[in-house]
Formats: structure tokens, sequence, C-alpha cells
């Protein structure tokens, strides 16, 4: 065997070896998660205990906003290039952006969860939400990918994302006809 072929091999053997460690994957973590199931939340919650209680209690700001520090923030930075808000920083004004989802989307409420990534410190997962756009009475179906760090059992970031087309056709007066050319 070639020096090339035996560095290559065991550079492939090595990554596969150390990636349950370095990623901490969670086999069963594409499994679809059951929200009814109690979670109670403490302060040594791990990331995807947050990121479950965050989205099983979404319909509930005031039990959400109990999982988020006080500096947490909120990111759905490609509502940005449809000219809309996408950052939520503080706990009062991811509290006001909690309280605002019930009133913009009636129904609003996450299904299809699955946990892809989890370790103690960050969790990243797929999400469905199915509920209407309450300014045009059109439906809003989306699937959220999200990823949560947490810092002293709290959620520290939520940085999701999300198809911005269905943003679009479903929130916009005249759909994707609205966006018109991105400016700079």
């Amino acid at each position: 065997m070639k020096r090339s072929d035996f560095l290559r091999k065991g550079l492939v053997l090595g990554i596969a070896a150390l990636a349950p460690y370095a990623f901490r994957i969670n086999k069963t973590a594409a499994q679809p998660i059951d929200l009814n199931k109690s979670n109670t939340m403490s302060a040594t919650n791990t990331a995807k205990e947050l990121l479950l209680g965050y989205l099983e209690n979404i319909h509930d700001p005031s039990k959400a906003i109990e999982l988020f520090a006080d500096d947490a923030t909120i990111e759905l930075p490609y509502l940005a290039s449809l000219g809309l808000p996408w950052q939520w920083q503080g706990k009062e004004t991811i509290h006001k952006f909690l309280v605002n989802l019930p009133k913009t989307f009636p129904g609003f409420g996450f299904s299809n969860i699955s946990i892809h990534i989890d370790t103690p410190d960050q969790a990243f997962g797929e999400y469905d939400a199915h509920c209407k756009v309450a300014s045009t009475g059109r439906a809003y179906n989306q699937t959220y990918m999200g990823r949560l760090v947490a810092e002293n059992g709290k959620i520290k970031l939520l940085r999701e994302a999300l198809d911005m087309a269905q943003v679009a056709k479903s929130m916009f007066p005249n759909g994707v006809a609205d966006l018109g050319e991105k400016k700079d």
C-alpha cells in the first residue's frame, strides 16, 4: 500500500471514529419527537430540551419566554431579503415578538419535529408550521430549520431559516409579485 493511500484511509477512519464524539450525533435524532410528553425545564436544560420546550410552547408566550436568557436573540436572517425585520434581541423584545405570532398567524404551531444534532449546548432541528396568515387569509405552510445555542440552561440564540417564497406567497398582498427587484 502506498503511503498516500495509507494516510487517506487513516484520515477517513479517524474522522469516522471521531465524528460521534466531535458532533455528539444522536443516532435516533431523525425520529419525530413526541411533544405530548411533559418536558420539565431546569437550570441544567440541554439545547435539545430547550428547543423542544420552545416549540411546544410557541402558542404560550409567557411559558416560551421563560426558556430565554435575558440577553437572548432570535434571528430569521433571510427575512431581511424581503425587507422584513429579522432579529429580536433581549427578553422583552422577544416576548413582544412571541405575543404577536398568534395575531399574525392564527393557529400557529409546530409539528413534524426532527432533531438532527444534539449536544448539551447546541441543537439543530427541522419542524413544520401550518396555519393561516391573518392579513391575507392565505395558507402558510412552512418548514423551518433551527439552530439553538444554550448557555446556563437558557436559550442564548435561536437562528432559523425558512422558505422566503412561501412567506411572500402567504403574506404579501400580491404574493411573490410584490417582491420586485431586490435593493442593495
